[in-house]
């Protein structure tokens, strides 16, 4: 039972012009770093005085949330954040697979030296941060790097498809972000050979490259909420 605005450690207080989007990214951060966790309610009257807003502001914002999958409206339970399953993992990396595939073919066709030197680039600080055992920074990396790709394709709506489904590949991600980057030094070479790949204009060898890569994510999620259903926890995301 929350009894305060202190439920919400995570979420802190904002001005009360602040808008939508700052709400919003507040909560989103919140949630996808695992400060609210899964299954968590969110009390509107308690997350209003916490944030130090209105509820207008807070009920869009959570309609943001909502239309990316974050929050969900639970039948005589509210507003709750959104708990994973091993069918909503599924459905997020194979999306994720079909997008990034595709991207990847389209970045060894259009991209440019500089293009090719940023993804580098990346890579050179993953290895700092695998050096440095730094998981976090080495996880932001690694989406910049994907997300890198997707702009390099060029294609627009991919990029906002892929966007929108961020959050919940960062939610699943941080599930098991111990063991997805168990081997440190293993992330950077993957990701070393994806530029080459690109860099050498060959679309067949990336596309497997990145294929493989996503799978292997996808398997260790998937591996772990079969493990959480075992101990008859239904699956569910714990972060």
């Amino acid at each position: 039972m929350l009894d305060s605005p202190d439920d919400y450690p995570g979420v802190s207080a904002v001005m009360l012009e602040t808008s939508v989007d700052l709400v919003y990214a507040n909560l989103r951060r919140a949630i996808t770093n695992g400060t609210l966790m899964p299954g968590q309610r969110l009390v509107e009257t308690r997350l209003a005085e916490r944030l130090g807003v209105s509820r207008a502001p807070l009920r869009e914002a959570m309609r943001v949330l909502a239309s990316e999958g974050l929050v969900s409206n639970v039948p005589r339970r509210g507003v709750m954040v959104a708990i994973l399953r091993k069918a909503d993992a599924a459905e997020i990396y194979g999306l994720r697979i079909a997008l990034e595939t595709w991207a990847a073919g389209e970045a060894c066709r259009l991209a440019t030296e500089t293009d090719i030197a940023a993804l580098r680039a990346l890579v050179t600080e993953m290895e700092r941060s695998s050096e440095s055992n730094d998981v976090e920074v080495l996880s932001g990396t690694d989406v910049i790097f994907h997300r890198r790709i997707c702009e390099i394709a060029g294609n627009h709506r991919l990029l906002r498809v892929w966007t929108g489904i961020l959050s919940q590949i960062r939610l699943l991600s941080r599930q098991v972000i111990v063991t997805l980057y168990a081997d440190l030094h293993d992330v950077p070479k993957r990701h070393e050979l994806i530029v080459e790949a690109i860099a050498q204009r060959n679309p067949v060898r990336v596309e497997t490259l990145v294929r493989e890569h996503i799978e292997s994510v996808a398997a260790r999620i998937l591996a772990q909420m079969t493990e959480a259903e075992a101990k008859g926890l239904g699956g569910e995301v714990t972060v």
